[in-house]
């Protein structure tokens, strides 16, 4: 039977008996797996019911007065991430990204729209449904509709995912990312799946599964991907079928899409695989429900906007979700949360002249305007969502953000954001020891964490001291990366280097693939060369497994990693060093004796060594004794950790010198430089 201009088709509802010839037919494919999942509940009396009587609801020979059907509905979402490790645990902006091309593609308001061949203009469609992110959760608390769960679940993932979260199906379209799907009957590549709406839907036969690969067009998206493998889902999620189900025969009930053969594999504009439709159309190569190219497809139907307005129109379909007391429950419409601001930036340490991009973040509210602080910056405020800063003098500096909506507003205050190094630096002492100085970060050390508040943090168990350094990766996310950075150190004067540390780590679970990397950057934090990476049973210095307590190392079980530098002795700008650690499966993992060692290019350049004592000192009076220091001149330099020069005057007499500082000095570490005709020598002073 030819199928009509407009509306639905006559002939009799097809059930799912065509999905295993289409899989024969697809192999080399990549597919989404909607039919399968459809054909394996065939065989289940009750659903095959709960389905049947939704299809009549959904393709109905009466559509919806054109009235009811011009109404924006509003669908809230919550994204469940299941990432096996950081490579697949996308990020918010992604997320984002993703639901910018859902709200254009349900709205025709993508910019590829005009692309739909002027045969097909005429049944184009604005579904008129937009998405917006949960702002309340199921028990109303404030959220951003975005969770996040470490499993390795997320590999050839399936309905199992769905046991580790869910949020209520009749309030919520949740959406699982995972890294790969495997439904056992299909033979392509699924990027995704979802279920079709009926009553009484049970959570775990609901909902879409989609690759994290293929959401958006940024992070980990593929290149190919347009974001939609999302759209073609959702339209499967408001009950749309694939118009070539049942072939030529036309089994998507659907009449304003014209059949079509085969899924359709690449974008073939010229194709028209079936010609009993009237008039015989070519083959819609531009619906986003075929397997066209990304690219090539831009367009819904007015037969298929139908079908979603009568999804949305019947409670027991998809109404509920969509109903204005839904709305406001689950923070859809309306700001019913005042945000939390979050700051996220590219870096942390500049050379001076630099710039450092930021990020503006917020959990709550749907909207949120941004009031930035840059102290030592240019500008040195902002209401940029995503402002660039250029920081041209040494130190290090916080910054402030305060987000703002309509419910009130948040502000956080990041210390220590940005450490802004010169470019240059008198040849300073080696780093020697660990950590006694009360906190990090300090004048040596700048601390950062990429996704939450588990930073290197200084407390008291250590290899040979008080004091030494934790992640408590115990209690942290799978995936967290959390890095520990030193100031710039000028290696310009040593002909060989090392760098060397003693660490202390232990698993949580077997799974799991925790790593410690450093880097060396020569240019304030801009680029990093990687020298070491620590993994596996390299960084587990206890191999037990340990589940239930914190990890807390004895003695014997630091070890120490020694770090030839080679090439970078000798490097003319200064050095900075990060250590990175990743936590994946991870228990706590101890830092401390960080040292680094070098033999002097040219001994004659140099003095010979002088002592400061005491050292530790407490307040501005110390001494310095050396046997060099005899009949001429000599100057004593006070910097600070940034080779800032603090005070500086002559020295004369004889060895040991007593000095005096006009101010007293902080707490923290300062290179004091002795300089004379014959050379140089520097030396750390410990302030306590």
């Amino acid at each position: 039977m030819p199928k009509q201009t407009l509306g639905f088709s006559s002939k009799p509802l097809l059930l799912f008996a065509f999905a295993f010839v289409f899989f024969q037919t697809a192999t080399a494919q990549e597919i989404c797996g909607f039919d399968a999942v459809l054909s394996s509940l065939e065989s289940e009396p009750e659903y095959r019911a709960e389905r049947l009587k939704a299809d009549s609801l959904l393709f109905r020979a009466h559509p919806l007065a054109e009235s009811a059907q011009q109404v924006v509905h509003v669908i809230p979402v919550v994204f469940h991430i299941i990432y096996a490790d950081g490579s697949d645990n996308i990020s918010e902006a992604q997320v984002l990204d993703q639901l910018r091309i859902l709200n254009l593609d349900f709205r025709r308001q993508n910019a590829d729209a005009s692309n739909l061949r002027g045969i097909f203009q005429a049944v184009a469609a604005d579904p008129e449904i937009e998405f917006k992110l949960a702002t309340r959760d199921p028990q109303g608390n404030c959220t951003n509709g975005i969770n996040r769960v470490q499993s390795n679940l997320s590999i050839d993932a399936s309905n199992n995912v769905k046991s580790l979260i869910s949020w209520d199906n009749s309030k919520y379209l949740n959406v699982w990312v995972v890294r790969s799907i495997d439904i056992s009957i299909t033979t392509g590549t699924v990027l995704g799946y979802a279920y079709p709406p009926s009553a009484n839907q049970p959570a775990s036969l609901d909902g879409i599964v989609v690759r994290h690969d293929r959401v958006g067009t940024i992070g980990s998206a593929v290149s190919e991907s347009l974001g939609r493998t999302l759209t073609h889902e959702v339209g499967h999620y408001f009950g749309l079928r694939h118009p070539f189900q049942g072939g030529c025969s036309g089994g998507d009930q659907v009449a304003d899409t014209p059949p079509v053969a085969l899924a359709s594999n690449g974008c073939p504009l010229g194709a028209n695989s079936c010609s009993n439709d009237s008039p015989d159309l070519p083959d819609m190569l531009e619906n986003y429900m075929d397997y066209s190219d990304e690219d090539c497809q831009n367009t819904f139907t007015q037969g298929q906007k139908t079908v979603m307005k009568n999804s949305i129109s019947q409670f027991a379909l998809r109404g509920d979700v969509a109903s204005s007391a839904n709305l406001t429950a689950t923070g859809a419409t309306g700001q019913v949360c005042a945000p939390s601001a979050r700051i996220d930036q590219n870096r942390n340490v500049v050379c001076a002249g630099g710039t450092v991009a930021f990020e503006a973040g917020s959990i709550g509210g749907n909207q949120a305007s941004f009031a930035w602080n840059f102290p030592g910056g240019s500008p040195s405020s902002s209401n940029a969502a995503n402002p660039v800063v250029t920081y041209s003098t040494p130190g290090v500096y916080d910054v402030t953000l305060t987000a703002t909506n309509a419910a009130g507003n948040g502000q956080t205050t990041k210390s220590g954001a940005v450490r802004v190094g010169q470019s240059s630096l008198p040849a300073a002492a080696l780093i020697s020891g660990g950590f006694n100085l009360g906190q990090v970060p300090n004048a040596e050390w700048t601390v950062h964490s990429h996704q939450d508040d588990w930073f290197y943090e200084l407390q008291n168990i250590g290899y040979a001291n008080s004091g030494g350094l934790r992640i408590r990766a115990f209690l942290t996310t799978n995936g967290q990366v959390d890095d520990l950075i030193s100031q710039p150190i000028n290696l310009s004067l040593y002909t060989q280097a090392e760098l060397r540390f003693q660490y202390a780590f232990q698993k949580r679970v077997s799974a799991g693939l925790s790593a410690l990397r450093v880097f060396v950057s020569p240019d304030c934090g801009q680029t990093w060369t990687t020298l070491r990476v620590l993994g596996g049973n390299q960084l587990s210095t206890n191999t037990s497994l340990n589940e239930t307590a914190e990890y807390v190392p004895t003695s014997s079980e630091w070890r120490q990693a020694v770090i030839d530098l080679g090439n970078w002795a000798g490097n003319p700008t200064p050095l900075v060093f990060r250590f990175e650690f990743t936590a994946e499966g991870a228990n706590n993992f101890y830092l401390d004796e960080i040292e680094l060692a070098g033999i002097l290019s040219s001994p004659e350049q140099m003095l010979a060594g002088f002592s400061v004592y005491p050292n530790p000192v407490s307040g501005s009076t110390f001494w310095i004794s050396s046997e060099s220091l005899r009949s001429e001149p000599f100057a004593i330099k006070v910097f600070d950790r940034l080779g800032r020069l603090l005070w500086s005057a002559p020295l004369s007499g004889s060895s040991p010198f007593e000095v005096k500082l006009p101010f007293d000095l902080a707490r923290g570490i300062y290179p004091i430089e002795i300089s004379g005709s014959s050379g140089s020598s520097v030396q750390r002073l410990i302030v306590e």
